[in-house]
């Protein structure tokens, strides 16, 4: 006789498993961020501070900042000139080392030679005469991206700093043009002020404080060494600038790093927006703006 295996009887009722097991959710760590994607064109998104009271009266610039300026400026064109004349040198260079292996040297390397160098020159002639003050480096790729609407703009000059976003400083650059005060982080932070919308200009220092948000402080005496500037709006809006110092991402910012000290830039970033500014408004004071003294 076959042996027969005992079977136990069970009399718990049957659970049905699930499918599939529920996966266990880690809340130890915070979800990965998406990348933000960068400001749209005429988006303005840094957020400033709004004012109440008195404005802080505008002060011109000194002569000498101005003149310092200006040679700055014709600095930054000169030295883009010598780096579009190096670059096209180096073309030259290697069309000429490929025209000889072809062995076309003399005829293709004389003709070309020619004719790029007639186009330097008439470059050259622009820059000189101000035709053009945005060729090149100067009329940079991130300036165009990041503002197009102010791409018809002359740009003057270029300086990194902070802006006071939310109370607390983020890192980028400022775009001085003949119409607009630029500003932009690279990323998703950026504002334009349109000079006609100024109310005042004022050089200041960035104080250290209690908190992240340094305090703009308009400067007290001539000797004091200034690093900020704030901008009033006519909207009742303030935008701040602290930290200014040459932009190392521009084309002539080898040559200004040798040749202008870092607790300068603010001094002619201010005299050059003042400068554009004023041709733009006029004579300041402005009327039927309440100044302060200070």
């Amino acid at each position: 006789m076959a042996d027969v295996e005992e079977v136990q009887h069970n009399d718990s009722p049957i659970v049905e498993e699930p499918d599939e097991q529920p996966r266990s959710v880690d809340t130890s760590k915070p979800p990965p961020a998406t990348p933000a994607a960068p400001v749209g064109p005429g988006e303005n998104t840094l957020q400033v501070t709004a004012w109440a009271g008195k404005v802080t009266r505008p002060v011109q610039p000194s002569s000498a900042t101005v003149a310092a300026v200006r040679e700055e400026r014709q600095r930054m064109l000169d030295a883009q000139t010598a780096r579009a004349d190096e670059d096209l040198t180096t073309a030259l260079q290697q069309t000429k080392e490929a025209a000889d292996a072809k062995g076309k040297a003399l005829g293709a390397w004389g003709v070309l030679r020619g004719a790029v160098l007639k186009g330097v020159a008439s470059a050259a002639a622009a820059t000189t005469r101000g035709v053009e003050a945005t060729v090149g480096k100067i009329a940079s790729v991130r300036f165009t991206r990041a503002f197009p609407e102010a791409a018809g703009d002359e740009l003057q000059v270029v300086f990194a700093c902070k802006a006071i976003h939310g109370g607390t400083p983020v890192s980028g650059s400022v775009y001085v043009t003949d119409k607009r005060v630029c500003y932009y982080n690279g990323g998703t932070i950026r504002v334009v002020v349109d000079l006609q919308d100024v109310v005042s200009v004022v050089l200041g220092v960035a104080l250290q404080t209690y908190d992240a948000r340094p305090y703009v402080l308009p400067r007290p005496e001539a000797e004091v060494v200034t690093d900020s500037i704030q901008l009033f709006l006519r909207d009742k809006r303030v935008v701040e600038l602290i930290h200014i110092t040459p932009d190392a991402g521009e084309a002539a910012s080898e040559l200004t790093n040798h040749r202008f000290k870092h607790n300068q830039a603010a001094a002619m970033c201010h005299a050059s927006i003042y400068g554009a500014w004023t041709k733009i408004v006029g004579d300041v004071p402005l009327d039927g703006v309440d100044y302060s003294d200070q």
